[in-house]
């Protein structure tokens, strides 16, 4: 039986989330436990491969729906998987408009 978190641990937990956000680090649930990126990295990774490290691409989060591990928001993981992806190529488009140009990445 899988263990609920506390209110004490769930506060923890986006405390470490936050000073990590203030890092340009993120923090994801891998099976190995919470695993801790840096956030330029993880942004320049495929959106495959973001939505995968996410636990949010399409075949994890449809197989977690159809085994009752997920409940009704596997819709939304599913739309934000759909909205990574577009960005992703939105991305990738500008990024191609504007070879050539000088960029500050820095600033992006």
């Amino acid at each position: 039986m899988e263990k609920r978190l506390t209110d004490k641990d769930i506060y923890t937990i986006y405390q470490d989330i936050l000073d990590h956000r203030g890092n340009n680090q993120i923090i994801v649930l891998s099976v190995e436990g919470p695993l801790t990126k840096g956030l330029r990295d993880f942004i320049n990774q495929s959106a495959d491969s973001i939505l995968y490290d996410l636990n949010r691409d399409e075949a994890t989060t449809v197989t977690l729906a159809k085994s009752g591990e997920l409940d009704i928001r596997f819709i939304n993981d599913l739309a934000v998987a759909t909205t990574i992806i577009a960005l992703k190529d939105r991305i990738e488009y500008l990024e191609r408009t504007m070879a050539g140009h000088i960029v500050d990445e820095n600033n992006l």
